[in-house]
This record gives C-alpha cells, sequence and structure tokens, in this order.
C-alpha cells in the first residue's frame, strides 16, 4: 500500500494500515490538517484506465447522477495533462481533501493501453504536484510489480521522493484460523479436524485465500452433518490437492459437452496468461468476444460454452454474480460497455515452490501449469506479431506491402488471432501475400521444368531457356534493318574479277561462265543491313509452333552459340517462309535476293551498306 499527496502548503505523504478506519476516526486529518475527506474510489485500471477515472470523479463528486457525463470528462481528461487537477479544484472546499484509492495498480502494466497508462500517469503526477490541488493519492500494488515504476517516468520521481510504502505481508496464521472459525462458529460448523490441516498447508503461500476457499467450500459439499471430515481433507491432497482435482474434473465435463472441449479451455486459460521466465506468470485480461473466439477457434456456439462452463455461468449473456456452488476458473467482468474475462487468482498459473532434490518448480494444477511450459513460447510470438501488426497498420504504399509476414506463418497458427482486430487482419494479409509468394514460385519452379524439357526436346543450347521466358514475358527483338536508302537498278559482270585467278581456271571452267557475263538488274530493291540474327529468327519459329505450325524447326546451334550471332543451318524453304512472314511484319514484299542481286550489291559502292 502507498500513499501520496499534496497538502496545499507543500509536499506531504503518509501510509497507514487500515487507512479508511484512521480517516473516520479523524488520524488522517490530525496528520494533514484537512477535516474532511471526498473518496474517489476505489478504482482499477483496467484495459482503460482513464475511463474508469472518469467513471469514479462523476460518481465522487456529482451527486445527481442526471448530471454526470463520463464520455465528455473522459474526453476531457485524455487531452489534457491538468485534467484531474482542474476538476478537483472546480469542486474544492475549504478544509476538504480528496482520496483517490487505486486498487491492483499493477493493471497499468499487465492490462492497460500504452497511450492511457502514459496520460494517466501526467493526469496524476501533474495534480499531485499542483499546489492548490488537494489530492492524496492511495494506491495498492503487488510486491513483484514495484521495479515496474519506470514506465510511469512523471509519477516514478514522486514514488521516489515523496511516497510512503507500506508492505502488507501474507496474511498471517492468525488470521487464517478467524477466517476459518468465526464463519464456522456463526454458522454451528465444527471445523475442528481441518483447521489444523488447512493452516498448515497454507502456511507461507502467497495465495492462500483462495485455495483455503476453494478447500472449504469442497469439504462443506461433503460435510458429515455440521462436521467438516479431515479425513476427507487428506484424501483430496491438502489445497493443492483439492484445486486440481476440481479443475481436471471441471476439464473433463467441458470435454464431454464441447468437441475438444478440454484443448479449447486450456487454451483460453494460456491466453489469460503472461508468461515469465521465473515461473511467477501473471493474469492478463481480453474481451469476453476474444474469449469466446479463442475457446472456439472461431466457433462461436462452442466457445461461448466453454467461457460459462469455466466461469460457472449458466447463460453468459445474462452476468449472474451470486455465490454458485461450483468452481469458477474465470470472472467476467463488465466495464462500461464491454465485458472483460480475467482468471479468476493467479494462484492457477504460478509455480508453487522449487523441489529441493530435482530443483524444479512444483505447481498448483500441474495440468495447466504442464500446458503453459509446453507453450510458453505462444505469449512471446503474440507480443511479437502484436507489435507487427502496428507497423503494418502504420506503413503506406508499397511498405504496407513489405511489412507483410511472408515466412514463418505456422508458429502463429496456434495463437487463435480474431478475425476482426488489426492482428487479425495484418494474419490474413500475410496469409495471402505468403500464397500469392508461393503461387509465383511454384509457377516459377514450372515454368523452369517446363522450359528444361523444351529446349531437350528441341536439341537447344541451354541459353534458350532465358531466349524462351523473355518470349513468353512479351518481349519481341527488332526485326532486321533493310538499308536508308534502295539500291539502284544497273548492270555488272556477274562472277569472278580477278585475272591471275582466272587464268588458273581450267577450259571447263572457262566455259561454265568464269569470268562472268554482264547481267542487268532491272528494278531498284532494299536489302537487309545485316544477317538474320538467332534470336530474331528463333522467335519466328516460336511464334509459328505458337500458331500451331510446328512444321518449322529452330535451327541446330552454331558452334559460337545463338543470340544475336547469324543464323545457320536453315533450309532454303523455311528460309522463304521467314521471308515471307517478314513482309506480313512489315506491309512489305519480302524475298530472299537472287544470287546476282547479292553479288550486284556487294560489288556496289554504297554507304548505306556494310559489305564489302
Amino acid at each position: 500500500m502507498q500513499i501520496e499527496g499534496n497538502s496545499g502548503s507543500g509536499k506531504s505523504s503518509l501510509v497507514q494500515a487500515g487507512i479508511l478506519p484512521l480517516i473516520e476516526r479523524g488520524a488522517l486529518w490530525a496528520r494533514t490538517g484537512f477535516e474532511h475527506w471526498r473518496i474517489l474510489g476505489p478504482m482499477m485500471p483496467g484495459k482503460n484506465p482513464l475511463a474508469k477515472l472518469a467513471e469514479i470523479l462523476e460518481q465522487g463528486l456529482i451527486d445527481d447522477p442526471a448530471k454526470r457525463d463520463i464520455d465528455a470528462r473522459q474526453g476531457r481528461l485524455s487531452v489534457k495533462e491538468s485534467g484531474l487537477a482542474s476538476t478537483l479544484k472546480g469542486f474544492k472546499q475549504e478544509s476538504t481533501a480528496f482520496l483517490l484509492i487505486v486498487d491492483q495498480f499493477e493493471e497499468l502494466f499487465t492490462f492497460a493501453d500504452e497511450a492511457e497508462r502514459k496520460q494517466f500517469d501526467a493526469l496524476l503526477a501533474t495534480a499531485l504536484q499542483d499546489p492548490d490541488c488537494p489530492l492524496f493519492l492511495i494506491n495498492t500494488v503487488r510486491a513483484d510489480f514495484l521495479d515496474r515504476f519506470e514506465y510511469l517516468p512523471r509519477l516514478q520521481d514522486i514514488y521516489n521522493r515523496h511516497c510512503k510504502r507500506y508492505f502488507l505481508p501474507t496474511i498471517s496464521t492468525h488470521g487464517l484460523r478467524e477466517i476459518i472459525e468465526q464463519p464456522a462458529r456463526l454458522a454451528g460448523l465444527d471445523v475442528s479436524e481441518v483447521t489444523t490441516a488447512i493452516l498448515n498447508d497454507a502456511r507461507d503461500e502467497v495465495g492462500a485465500l483462495p485455495l483455503v476457499e476453494n478447500a472449504l467450500s469442497i469439504l462443506w459439499e461433503h460435510r458429515n452433518n455440521n462436521r467438516l471430515s479431515g479425513e476427507k481433507y487428506q484424501q483430496q491432497g491438502g489445497l493443492a490437492g483439492m484445486l486440481s482435482t476440481q479443475a481436471d474434473a471441471l476439464l473433463q465435463r467441458i470435454d464431454q459437452a464441447v468437441p475438444k472441449g478440454k484443448l479449447a479451455a486450456l487454451e483460453l486459460l494460456l491466453r489469460l496468461t503472461r508468461i515469465n521466465d521465473e515461473g511467477r506468470h501473471t493474469r492478463q485480461r481480453i474481451t469476453l468476444d476474444e474469449a469466446i473466439f479463442v475457446a472456439g477457434n472461431g466457433d462461436d456456439q462452442p466457445g461461448q460454452r466453454v467461457v460459462e462452463m469455466l466461469s460457472g455461468q449458466r447463460d453468459i449473456t445474462v452476468l449472474n454474480t451470486e455465490h454458485q456452488n461450483v468452481l469458477r476458473l474465470i470472472t467476467l467482468n463488465p466495464e462500461q460497455d464491454q465485458h472483460y474475462v480475467d482468471l479468476i487468482h493467479e494462484t492457477l498459473i504460478r509455480a508453487r515452490s522449487k523441489d529441493e532434490k530435482t530443483g524444479k518448480l512444483t505447481d498448483y494444477w500441474p495440468t495447466l501449469y504442464g500446458y503453459i511450459e509446453k507453450n510458453r513460447d505462444r505469449d512471446l510470438y503474440r507480443q511479437q506479431f502484436i507489435h507487427e501488426s502496428k507497423q503494418w497498420q502504420q506503413s503506406k504504399g508499397l511498405g504496407r506491402l513489405w511489412s507483410l509476414r511472408y515466412f514463418d506463418l505456422n508458429k502463429y497458427r496456434a495463437l487463435r488471432i480474431p478475425r476482426n482486430t488489426t492482428e487479425g487482419r495484418f494474419l490474413a494479409w500475410s496469409r495471402r501475400a505468403q500464397v500469392t509468394l508461393v503461387a509465383l514460385l511454384a509457377m516459377i519452379v514450372v515454368y523452369g521444368a517446363e522450359s528444361i524439357t523444351w529446349v531437350q526436346k528441341h536439341d537447344l543450347s541451354p541459353d534458350m531457356i532465358w531466349t524462351l521466358q523473355r518470349f513468353r514475358l512479351g518481349y519481341a527483338p527488332p526485326l532486321p534493318a533493310l538499308t536508308e536508302k534502295p539500291i539502284p537498278s544497273g548492270s555488272f559482270n556477274m562472277g569472278e574479277q580477278d585475272a591471275a585467278f582466272i587464268a588458273n581456271l581450267g577450259e571447263a571452267e572457262k566455259n561454265f561462265g568464269v569470268p562472268g557475263k554482264p547481267i542487268d538488274i532491272a528494278r531498284p530493291f532494299y536489302l537487309g543491313k545485316t544477317e538474320v540474327t538467332y534470336e530474331q529468327y528463333d522467335y519466328y519459329v516460336w511464334q509459328q509452333h505458337r500458331s500451331g505450325n510446328t512444321a518449322i524447326a529452330f535451327p541446330n546451334t552454331a558452334q559460337g552459340g545463338r543470340g544475336n550471332r547469324p543464323v545457320v543451318n536453315v533450309n532454303w524453304f523455311d528460309a522463304v517462309a521467314y521471308a515471307r512472314w517478314l513482309g506480313e511484319q512489315t506491309n512489305n514484299q519480302c524475298r530472299l535476293p537472287t544470287e546476282a542481286e547479292w553479288e550486284y550489291a556487294a560489288r556496289r559502292n554504297n554507304d548505306s551498306l556494310s559489305l564489302g
């Protein structure tokens, strides 16, 4: 328990055991100088501490319910760090101070949203440091969360310099005895056989109270007249054994009522656990909708039934807060328009002690504790996934696609993430992206395998694999270029012109037409600037095959390779067909040049030709 305050004339703080009786007796007035106190709370921060603060301010400061406006109050608290101080100063009266009581302060670290926790920190710190705001703060916090005040930087300074701390010890043996014997005496119940045994089992147990409550409830069910049986207590295995036995029996009932109900219940209890490496697991609250989703793995009907049985409710749509003679492992807590689910006590999930021989942790409920240990990476994965989801949500454009999770999605499959949350949408988009990526990779593999088969079938070189993919992706090599100017008509002596060479020819060769005779070229014509390349001809053959004309074959690869090298190994008929196709592509009449046309063009001193 801690208390912080501002007396109006300077900082003062104190702590007392039994602080509320002291207020009633005026002891707190004697220490602070205030005669009257307006008590605000107690409140628990929960997931939305600003909403809870607004609620207790409206209820504690405004007597007429019709004049209260919790939403408006929350809005003002959300935008101004001075919102709490200005509110209290507006209701300040002479010799009157305000006492804000915050119970389970550790919920700021386990449940509360980060933004609301920061604003809550600023609101309290500003009010406590305002000399005109007579506010005192009492909060209860578990000792193992005292090191978390670094997450409240504004309050941390006040905490270190002004706060008084009072550590409440574990309930004493005498206190437990009174809890057992006094109600029993009023009810005329004989507890003499069980009191000593219960006190021995509960000694030094942090979670003694809920364990004792559960044990007494079970023994009451099996009482003999008005006597609780010590023999029954021992048969049930004492405090821890009773909890474990009852909890296991509840899981079995759930398993009989719902298909795979035991697994569903364990999944929900695991989801309600924040895992600690040292076995000091803590509770974490989730919404009722998420609890139903997790328990039903997306199916609301079995999920709702599991939640009902774990909470001891007959119908969770109509909350029943009365005592029922059934074991409850979770609680349902309404806050404004939302319902939350929480573990009934951390005894269910925490380690009990260490075995002196093995050094292993012992536990109150082996079934759940073992399940948590088996799946202890779940909570880490969940926190990691929540972080990645927020990054994805804040990303824009291509960064949003880049932020998606393409790999290792299987480890998130067991998290049971609701679809209508940011994490659910991030997971859905990541799965779509993963499917798309896998499909693309499969297409690449299939294309690659088919391309290799295709190349082998046509007896082509391996570099044709890449050429084929380029053709499939829409690449078309440029068509052969023609001379800029036509080759004019004219005449020339066709054949060998070298006199020395001719002199060495025989009569038969001379009679064959060497040296040549004059030839007339009647009309001008265009000629290709360069030879047709393998790539150009391969594209033509590929197009013919696509249109169903598979009679034209790909030419064999020359020694120097394919690509931009001149194509060879093409017969005359295929060359004629290529020229015809080229004419169709260029809207010209294309054909192969005659031998005379080729020699005529080669002999001309034509700058537009690259021929010698």
